[in-house]
């Protein structure tokens, strides 16, 4: 069984600083298990910094592919996934880095932890949905809300409206769903499918793919697979589980493998920031 561990290097905004720290933190965290490192370009056409990147990529052997910058993550994924050959393919985006070592294996292990029915894994997951009410937030809110806001009514029938069309492509919460930012798919699933999605034009799209009710998540649970999170401690979980294994959105310790642009952002919250969204992901708080 072989692993394509592939890094999407975007050039937009910070992504020579979040290349940089990818492949320190790829130093720092060896991987722990064998793998072909795939190095995915794209958005670099205007800006400065793409010999750099080559440079760190051949100091660790990794292949690089030029992409295009259309499509959002999914996009580069959906394209690059029919042209590889291993039996599995680890992506992280550009702002993911590992944060132990064997990091890569502990994924691995919990692939294999299965009997053969294991279609998807990854570091973090979520319960959370598009289709919920964005606001507000809790009962203190709402009689907050009463005083502060006399068009109240009018806000709740808007965000009753804005939660029915969003019900077509969301599953209400619970919406358990592996997050985009680190995953690890067999690749003849991700293959097929790539081929009943299209890629993304939107922000909304991706959302899709990542959460929706035709996302990654359900498409490898409509083929009999299930979908596992793995936690530093070598324990697999369920999503059920998800919510205890102290890998996303929960207070420390974490039990986290690869951090990311969310995980960080949580991280440096302040407490009220923290039980938001926590309560996003989780309907409900720890902090």
């Amino acid at each position: 069984m072989s692993i394509a561990l592939v890094y999407l290097a975007r050039g937009s905004g910070d992504g020579l600083l979040a290349a940089r720290k990818f492949f320190d933190a790829y130093r720092a965290f060896p991987p722990g298990c064998p793998h072909d490192l795939i190095v995915i370009s794209k958005g670099w056409a205007e800006i400065g910094g793409r010999q750099e990147l080559e440079r760190m990529a051949q100091q660790h052997s990794a292949r690089i592919i030029d992409l295009p910058d259309h499509g959002y993550d999914f996009g580069a994924y959906m394209r690059l996934a029919p042209t590889l050959t291993q039996d599995w393919i680890c992506f992280l985006s550009t702002n993911s880095r590992p944060r132990v070592d064997g990091w890569l294996n502990l994924l691995w292990v919990a692939a294999r932890s299965g009997d053969k029915d294991v279609g998807a894994v990854g570091p973090t997951g979520s319960l959370g949905t598009i289709a919920q009410f964005p606001w507000p937030p809790s009962p203190t809110a709402n009689l907050r809300a009463l005083f502060l806001f006399p068009l109240l009514p009018l806000r709740l029938l808007f965000h009753a409206i804005w939660l029915i069309l969003k019900i077509k492509d969301f599953p209400i919460f619970p919406n358990p769903h592996l997050r985009s930012s680190t995953f690890m798919v067999r690749r003849d699933i991700f293959t097929d499918f790539v081929g009943t999605h299209k890629i993304p034009n939107t922000k909304y799209q991706a959302y899709m793919l990542e959460s929706g009710r035709t996302g990654l998540t359900a498409f490898v649970k409509n083929r009999g697979f299930r979908t596992l999170v793995a936690g530093m401690d070598g324990k697999v979980y369920e999503p059920d589980q998800w919510v205890n294994s102290r890998t996303f959105r929960y207070p420390k310790p974490l039990n986290l493998l690869v951090e990311d642009r969310q995980t960080i952002t949580y991280e440096m919250a302040d407490t009220n920031n923290k039980r938001t969204l926590e309560a996003a992901a989780w309907g409900q708080t720890f902090s």
